[in-house]
């Protein structure tokens, strides 16, 4: 498979950049994906800028799935319950609107939104992680509702496009306003901008790195959808949110390494 590996250039603050060959399935591959955030690992061996800091950007960016580290159950963030996961739906009595939501399509989910696509696809991280966030107590690190928010926004959007529900546009869309927001609310405790700067870089600056090398992936993704024949579109969404759960499980080792080096 080509990887085409993209040029460093100036980022746009909550924009993926990430140039995609549109006639190539998988043009950005997870390393390409990775060496668009961090371009040239390790730039020391200090956690947070090391290979092992690389490595789980990689697993992430190959799993689609942040790491599993912060979420409910997990040391970090025990005894937290998030509930049921999230979804987006056409709604029965909504013409032509969408519902996201919470919990089964029967009984009594609760709505977070409901709006058209174009509409769901800039707040669906937001409203999931204003749901996750009144689910966590006080003292709970915010990365404990903000990973799992990443992580279920990134499965509906898949599932979205794969029903029909979205566009690749408004997965697109979906995935740079994810990025943003994920920035905006780990903000107060993130030490350092990326890997790439002097400094720390926390774990809160790590996980925000392999979401934004997460989501340029996807984006090359929905951009190979917008460009491929018609024929061709079945077999790329069969294709989204696939692999194995191993690169996941070496993105959790990852940054448990990496914690555990401070």
């Amino acid at each position: 498979m080509l990887a085409i590996v993209p040029a460093r250039r100036r980022r746009t603050p909550g924009r993926i950049v990430f140039p995609s060959s549109r006639f190539l399935l998988g043009a950005i591959t997870a390393d390409a994906a990775a060496r668009g955030v961090f371009p040239n690992p390790p730039r020391s061996p200090n956690p947070g800028h090391n290979m092992a800091t690389f490595d789980s950007i990689v697993a992430a960016a190959s799993s689609g799935q942040m790491s599993p580290s912060y979420l409910p159950g997990t040391q970090d963030c025990a005894n937290v319950s998030l509930g049921a996961k999230a979804i987006i739906t056409k709604g029965a009595t909504q013409a032509g609107g969408l519902l996201l939501k919470i919990g089964a399509s029967t009984g009594n989910p609760i709505i977070l939104g409901i709006g058209a696509a174009a509409e769901l696809a800039g707040i669906v991280f937001g409203a999931i992680f204003g749901h996750h966030a009144r689910a966590v107590a006080k003292e709970r690190s915010i990365l404990c509702a903000a990973v799992p928010a990443a992580n279920q926004t990134l499965e509906a959007v898949d599932q979205a496009i794969a029903a029909g529900n979205f566009t690749p546009q408004n997965g697109i869309d979906a995935m740079n306003a994810m990025v943003a927001g994920f920035g905006q609310q780990v903000a107060a405790i993130q030490h350092g901008a990326d890997p790439n700067a002097s400094g720390e870089c926390n774990a809160a600056c790590v996980l925000l790195t392999q979401l934004r090398a997460i989501a340029g992936r996807k984006i090359s993704e929905y951009q190979d959808m917008m460009a491929a024949p018609a024929g061709a579109v079945s077999s790329i969404v069969k294709s989204l949110g696939g692999g194995s759960l191993l690169p996941w499980a070496a993105a959790g080792l990852a940054l448990f390494l990496i914690l555990n080096e401070r």
